[in-house]
């Protein structure tokens, strides 16, 4: 293999961990506010729903959470995530963002629901989540996270 070689595969790999790489030190137990954490299907059992226990879906998160479905190859998985890092950064006291490679959690994807990518579940306190597929425009991320997560009654211009 030569320099040059060694070289673009590098390239190529921090490309790929700026866009899908993981937000959040391994090992962490909490979520951090702001952005998008980075989720396992272990991580998801523990901070979302225990999905291998089987039963109603029962979120075990202490504030309200967008969880994003996507595949590393999806181009419209690529344009929503800058999206989703305003989202978290503008709501950041207020909710979780999660992401998760759905290809390598095929499983819980399928308990989910998720049929495309990206798919978004947004999940509220006590209610059962919402979900939402394909490339959402912010505006609609907004009005999802204000209306289905925080309660706020929809604008008179929405």
């Amino acid at each position: 293999m030569t320099g040059q070689t060694i070289h673009l595969r590098l390239a190529l790999l921090a490309i790929l961990l700026s866009a899908f790489g993981t937000l959040r030190a391994l090992g962490q137990e909490k979520p951090v506010p702001g952005v998008i954490n980075e989720l396992t299907p272990d991580d998801f059992a523990r901070l979302v729903f225990d999905w291998r226990e089987g039963g109603d879906f029962k979120y075990v998160g202490d504030k309200p959470a967008i969880v994003d479905f996507y595949a590393t190859w999806c181009v419209p998985c690529h344009l929503l995530r800058p999206r989703l890092k305003a989202i978290a950064k503008e709501y950041e006291d207020e909710i979780f963002v999660y992401s998760i490679d759905a290809e390598l959690a095929p499983n819980l994807s399928y308990l989910m629901g998720v049929q495309a990518y990206p798919t978004i579940l947004f999940i509220p306190m006590k209610e059962v989540p919402t979900i939402a597929a394909g490339l959402l425009p912010e505006k609609d991320l907004k009005k999802g996270v204000e209306e289905l997560l925080l309660g706020k009654k929809p604008k008179a211009d929405d």
